[in-house]
């Protein structure tokens, strides 16, 4: 009988896809993603589940490329001398071959053996991957108590001397020799070399009963070391990072991977500011934590990560070597569906008549559209688009930015943060990025990690830049600090040959049938209803089928689940970046046809949504920018291969 009623809960979760709690552990995961954890975590599955070995792609005995759709159509010379070899390389830089091979790279560090000298065994551990790019520790104790002041009077942010010699203390014998040779990225956002070199071993145990510990943390703390916060790239870059992580963590026998209750701790000494704010909400249940929260104070850790950075040398996101010709990462399709869904954004119905798309129009002082409402008018005469202008600024809740994006087949826009906003489109989508402003990689390698079709502007003659008028810009990335005006035929020319790429998808074409499909259903549903119980007002079969249409439409964007909106969230500009006087440039580095009959386009006018004046004032944007810190040891950072007892607080 409870196997039964187990199977029922299980399959019933399944159905509304929404928050689910087995027992006491959290299965809040898109359908297929739980699946996959209950293969990786078999204890965790309800009774009667069955195992089909389903995987993401980085576990033992996992299928070849695991759950991914990868694929090499371009041009990979130079890489790989087979498709096959190409796909092996693309799996390893790009998608959940990345993940397997951090997992292999992480070593103890500490050396758990007896210890003659106190008669006990060593409490704490700590493993960490090559060249400290992530770490994972039990039982360690840091002391901020050398920062107590300095949160109030400085910037800790990009710091290497945060800690000094001494401030974390660990109850084991750290094998020195290896431990010094993996600190040689000593850099604030490459690795945690800064902060690590400065362990020393503890004399005592750090358990709950040591005098020592001011706070004591039982439950798993996420250090996070932040790349930008008001900055979609650079910031999303630091929740793909955290999401990696939580594949390279150590699982606990009883508790989801997945698992909302911890501690994020970020690693700053200023008040945490950001409109992407309700992103963490898929990561933690809790309060964000800052330096100001914990210091002056001995904290010991119970378990405390140490995730993969954002400026990582042969990194993933930013700086990735990604092999030329190869697309479609299973793990940045997860990571899309993991954030969708965590934080409930609707997916609609696709039109079958026209297709959406979402123009990106910038506010900023530089790079605009000056001739975007020309762009949308020749759009709208075609009759095949129903266009939305989008102005993404930090008055526009993120959340309602991700049902927009979600909900589109094309995404428009200059070269720019917003762009990043490409994560969450439809795997049928298109990318067109109007002016890649000679930064021509970036956007167009997000594109095709997410599997996505792309174009640029083709013909420099077309396009004509306009620079302001207290002079032009000469310095580096000129590109990036003027206006451009576009040929409006040449503009519609593009759209249009992204526009038929995506028609002729067999995945867009699956989902407009099937939507087809679910409106049909439901019109005779409400027609056989209304002649088994008849209603005394008459409704014409068209204004039947009117009204069904919006009830489905209706009840796709209803989520009896959905988390609270976050109304504490202060927001910010999505394509904007804070100054930052020190920094330093940084490094820049198609689907199968389907012979379907396309549907028939009637006519559509444009919608703005957000749209505000522009702001003439605004800073210029960099978001190539990469921070310094004036405080770092020499390092070569391109290198290649006593208290009361009773003050102590539990959280």
């Amino acid at each position: 009988m409870m196997m039964r009623e187990g199977l029922c809960i299980y399959l019933l979760l399944h159905l509304l896809g929404a928050s689910d709690v087995f027992g006491d552990v959290d299965l809040d995961l898109p359908p297929n993603h739980r699946d996959m954890l209950f293969s990786l975590q078999p204890h965790l599955a309800p009774p009667g589940w069955k195992n089909i070995g389903q995987c993401w792609g980085f576990e033992e005995n996992c299928k070849r490329f695991g759950s991914s759709n990868l694929s090499c159509p371009g041009d990979f010379n130079g890489w790989a001398d087979s498709i096959s070899k190409a796909e092996e390389l693309f799996f390893k830089q790009a998608d959940f071959g990345y993940i397997r091979e951090q997992r292999e790279e992480i070593r103890d560090i500490c050396r758990n053996s007896f210890n003659s000298s106190t008669q006990r065994r060593p409490t704490s551990s700590l493993r960490c991957t090559s060249k400290l790019k992530f770490c994972e520790a039990e039982n360690v104790m840091i002391d901020f108590r050398g920062i107590k002041d300095r949160v109030r009077t400085q910037n800790l942010r990009y710091k290497m001397d945060v800690l000094s010699e001494g401030d974390i203390q660990i109850d084991c014998d750290i094998d020195e020799k290896r431990f010094i040779s993996e600190q040689e990225y000593m850099s604030p956002l490459q690795s945690w070399a800064p902060e690590l070199r400065n362990i020393r071993k503890s004399e005592k145990a750090l358990t709950p009963d040591n005098a020592e510990c001011d706070v004591y943390m039982s439950e798993p703390v996420y250090i996070m070391k932040l790349d930008a916060a008001v900055n979609m790239y650079h910031h999303f870059c630091d929740f793909f990072n955290l999401y990696m992580s939580i594949f390279i963590k150590s699982r606990k026998s009883g508790v989801s991977m997945f698992d909302t209750n911890n501690q994020v701790l970020i690693w700053e000494s200023i008040k945490y500011q950001s409109n992407f704010r309700s992103t963490w909400e898929a990561f933690t249940a809790n309060q964000l934590m800052t330096l100001e929260n914990v210091a002056g104070q001995r904290v010991c850790f119970r378990n405390v990560v140490f995730p993969l950075l954002p400026r990582m040398l042969f990194g993933l996101f930013y700086n990735s070597p990604i092999i030329a010709g190869c697309q479609d990462s299973a793990l940045f399709h997860a990571f899309k569906e993991f954030i969708t869904h965590r934080l409930r954004v609707p997916s609609r119905p696709v039109s079958p008549t026209k297709l959406r798309v979402t123009l990106l129009s910038r506010r900023t002082k530089y790079r605009r559209v000056l001739n975007e409402y020309q762009l949308i008018q020749a759009l709208n005469s075609t009759r095949r688009y129903t266009v939305d202008l989008a102005t993404f600024d930090h008055m526009t809740p993120f959340k309602q930015q991700l049902e927009v994006v979600r909900n589109t087949d094309i995404l428009i826009g200059m070269h720019g943060a917003g762009l990043t906003h490409l994560l969450f489109l439809p795997v049928w989508s298109a990318v067109f990025e109007l002016h890649h402003c000679d930064d021509p990689a970036c956007y167009s390698d997000l594109a095709r990690l997410r599997g996505l079709k792309y174009a640029t502007w083709e013909n420099d003659d077309k396009m004509s830049a306009v620079d302001l008028e207290e002079g032009a810009y000469k310095g580096p990335a000129h590109q990036k600090f003027r206006n451009y005006r576009f040929d409006v035929d040449e503009f519609v020319r593009l759209v249009h040959t992204l526009g038929n790429s995506v028609l002729d998808d067999k995945r867009y074409i699956k989902a407009r049938q099937a939507d087809t499909l679910d409106k049909e259903m439901n019109i005779k549903d409400k027609e056989m209803d209304a002649d088994n119980h008849p209603s005394p007002v008459n409704i014409l079969p068209s204004q039947a089928g009117s009204l069904s249409s919006q009830a489905d439409k209706l009840a796709r964007t209803v989520d009896t689940n959905a988390r609270p909106a976050d109304t504490n969230a202060r927001p910010t500009d999505t394509n904007a970046r804070p100054a930052d006087t020190n920094a330093r440039p940084e490094d820049t580095y198609a689907r199968p046809a389907d012979t379907n009959a396309r549907p028939t386009f009637t006519n559509a006018r444009p919608t703005v949504t957000n749209a505000r004046p522009a702001d003439t004032n605004a800073r210029p944007e960099d978001t190539n920018a990469r921070p310094a810190d004036t405080n770092a040891r020499p390092a070569d950072t391109l290198a290649r291969p006593a208290a009361d007892a009773s003050k102590r607080q539990e959280l």
